[in-house]
C-alpha cells in the first residue's frame, strides 16, 4: 500500500479466490491461510490512510477448485474449477460471499471474476440442470445478471468482470482469435448483455492495432471498459521487469485513443515477493504520468533506495541465455533448475554450459547490493543465495548423465562426492526462502515449498547413493539414466524456456501416484 501510494497508484485490487472468511462457511478457505474479516478491514483502513482504495477482486464462476475437494461443496461443481450455474445453492453461497465482504470493504467497486471458465455448462450442468441447452453465451450472460443483482443488493454498485469468458465462448476457444474468426457479437447478445464494466486483460499485445481491435469489439457489449496489464514474474522465483518497457508506451497510447482511463497493473505472484517487481510497477506509472523534467532512474533511488537499473538487476537469475542470445519471451531457468531431478534431467537441453559461471557472477553482483541500508536489501540477499544454489545444481544432472553414458566410473565418484555440498546449499536456500517468504506472505502456504524443496533434497541423496553403487560395481545400471534425454518440445532444444509446473519438471509428468 505504501509503495503504491508513493508511486502514484490510487487503488489496489486484492485478489482472493477462496482464501477469505465467509460467515457460517468454515470449509471456505479451510487450511489455505484465509484472510479473516478483521484482517481485511485492517487492510482497507490502512489503505485509507494513504488514499489507496482497496477493491475486492473475487471469483464467482471459475477458479473455485479448492472448494470442490470438500464434501460440503462437491455438489456445486460443474466442470474443472467452474461452479454450477442455475443452481440455487450456488447463488446462496455467492450471496453469503458478498454479504460477508460487505462487512470488511467500504468501496462500491468489486471485480466478480468470471474469467477462464470456458467450459461452463459442459459438465455436471449438462447432466443435472439442463441436458438440452444450446447457447453457452446466453448461459453466461444469465449468470452475470444474477450475480450482478446480488452485488448491488449488498452495495457493490460499481461492479466489473474480466472480459475473456464471453470472448472465448464467441470465438470458439480463442482469446486471441485468428483473423477469419473476428465477427461481430450477435444482436441478441449485445441487447442482453448487462450494464457492467468489462476488464480487458491480455499480457502480450505488441501493437496499437491489436489493442484497438479488442477495445472496439468490447465496446459493442459495454461502454465501460477497463484494462489490465501485468508485471511479469508469476512463473518463477524472480521477476522479469525488463519486459514492461516493451509494452508500457503502446498500452498507454492505445488506452488514450480508446478513452480507457482505468488501468490496472496485475501481479500474479506466489513464488516471489511483489516488491521484486517495483521496477515494472514504476515503469507503468511513469509512462502514464504527465509529470516530466526529472530523472526516472534517480527518482527510483529516492523512492526505494536503489536506482532503476539496480532494481532491474533482480531479473538476473532468469536472464540466463545460450551463447548470450536471449529468447524474446524469456523463461524461468531459476525455477526449473531448482526443480530439475538430478537423475531424470528433464530440463538438461535447456540449461547452457556456462550456467555455473553465470550464476556465480550473479551471486556476487546481487550480494554486493544486499549490503545497502534499505528495507529492500532482503530481496537481493535472497536472490544472492538463490544464485549460489543454482551455480552448484545447474549442471549436476548433465555431469551425471555424461559419466554414465561414457561409463566413466571414476568421474561418477567425483560427482557423487560433490552432492553433499549441493544438499547443504539446498538446505541453506530453503532457510533463506522461508525468511524471504515470511516478510510478505502468510506462513501456512510455505508448506508447498517445504514439500518441494524437501523432496529435491531427498532425490539428491538418492542420486548420490545409486551413483556410488554403480561406480563401485554394486549395480549394473541406473534405470533413470538409460533413457535418452529430450527437449521439452522439438522446437526448443538449446533454448531457455518457461515451464511453470514443478511436477512436470521434477517428475517428468508422472504425478498421479
Amino acid at each position: 500500500i505504501r509503495q503504491s501510494a508513493i508511486m502514484g497508484y490510487t487503488y489496489i485490487g486484492l485478489y482472493t479466490e477462496t482464501n477469505y472468511e465467509i460467515e457460517n462457511e468454515p470449509y471456505f478457505g479451510y487450511k489455505i491461510g484465509k484472510y479473516t474479516t478483521e484482517e481485511l478491514s485492517e487492510i482497507v483502513e490502512y489503505g485509507e490512510k494513504f488514499s489507496v482504495e482497496i477493491v475486492p477482486y473475487i471469483q464467482t464462476l471459475g477458479h473455485m477448485a479448492s472448494l470442490f475437494q470438500w464434501d460440503k461443496y462437491a455438489s456445486l461443481k460443474d466442470i474443472n474449477d467452474t461452479i454450477l450455474v442455475e443452481y440455487y445453492k450456488t447463488y446462496e453461497l455467492i450471496e453469503n460471499i458478498l454479504k460477508s465482504l460487505r462487512k470488511a470493504y467500504k468501496t462500491s467497486r468489486i471485480n466478480l471474476g468470471m474469467d477462464e471458465a470456458y467450459f461452463m455448462g459442459f459438465g455436471r450442468y449438462h447432466w443435472f440442470i439442463n441436458d438440452s441447452f444450446s447457447n453457452q453465451e446466453t448461459l453466461f450472460i444469465d449468470h452475470v445478471k444474477k450475480v450482478l443483482a446480488l452485488a448491488k443488493k449488498y452495495g457493490f454498485s460499481n461492479a466489473e468482470i474480466w472480459h475473456d469468458n464471453i470472448f472465448n465462448i464467441k470465438f470458439k476457444g480463442y482469446i486471441v482469435p485468428p483473423a477469419e474468426l473476428w465477427k461481430p457479437f450477435d444482436e441478441v447478445i449485445r441487447q442482453n448483455f448487462p450494464q457492467i464494466k468489462l476488464r480487458f486483460w491480455y499480457y502480450g499485445l505488441r501493437n496499437e492495432e491489436d489493442y484497438n481491435r479488442y477495445f472496439g469489439y468490447l465496446k459493442t457489449l459495454s461502454p465501460d471498459i477497463g484494462f489490465a496489464n501485468a508485471v511479469y514474474g508469476w512463473s518463477s522465483v524472480c521477476p522479469e521487469n525488463y519486459k514492461v518497457e516493451r509494452f508500457a508506451s503502446v498500452m498507454k497510447n492505445s488506452c488514450l485513443q480508446n478513452g480507457v482511463k482505468d488501468i490496472l497493473i496485475t501481479v500474479w505472484a506466489g513464488r516471489n515477493a511483489t516488491c521484486t517487481m517495483l521496477a515494472g510497477f514504476m515503469e507503468y506509472v511513469e509512462t502514464c504520468s504527465k509529470t516530466s523534467g526529472y530523472d526516472k532512474k534517480e527518482h527510483a533511488r529516492f523512492l526505494f533506495g536503489y536506482s532503476y537499473e539496480e532494481l532491474l538487476l533482480l531479473d538476473l537469475p532468469d536472464r540466463l541465455a545460450f551463447e548470450g542470445v536471449e529468447q524474446p519471451n524469456g523463461g524461468n531457468p531459476s525455477y526449473y533448475i531448482l526443480a530439475d531431478d538430478p537423475l531424470l534431467g528433464v530440463m538438461e537441453k535447456h540449461i547452457p554450459p556456462q550456467a555455473e559461471e553465470y550464476y556465480e557472477d550473479c551471486a556476487k553482483t546481487l550480494g554486493s547490493l544486499a549490503k545497502r541500508d534499505s528495507e529492500f536489501a532482503y530481496l537481493y540477499r535472497f536472490e544472492s543465495v538463490l544464485c549460489q544454489t543454482l551455480a552448484k545444481k545447474a549442471l549436476l544432472s548433465t555431469k551425471i548423465k555424461r559419466c554414465y553414458d561414457e561409463k566413466d566410473k571414476n568421474g561418477a565418484l567425483v560427482v557423487a562426492e560433490d552432492i553433499p555440498e549441493i544438499i547443504a546449499q539446498m538446505k541453506l536456500f530453503h532457510g533463506a526462502y522461508r525468511e524471504y517468504w515470511l516478510k510478505t506472505n502468510k506462513a501456512i502456504q510455505f508448506k508447498i515449498f517445504d514439500m518441494r524443496l524437501g523432496g529435491a533434497v531427498a532425490r539428491l541423496e538418492y542420486a548420490r547413493d545409486v551413483l556410488l553403487k554403480w561406480a563401485n560395481g554394486e549395480n549394473e545400471k541406473i534405470e533413470e539414466l538409460e533413457e535418452e534425454r529430450l527437449p521439452v518440445s522439438a522446437k526448443t532444444a538449446g533454448k531457455i524456456v518457461n515451464v511453470g509446473t514443478w511436477n512436470k519438471i521434477a517428475l517428468g509428468g508422472l504425478d498421479r501416484l
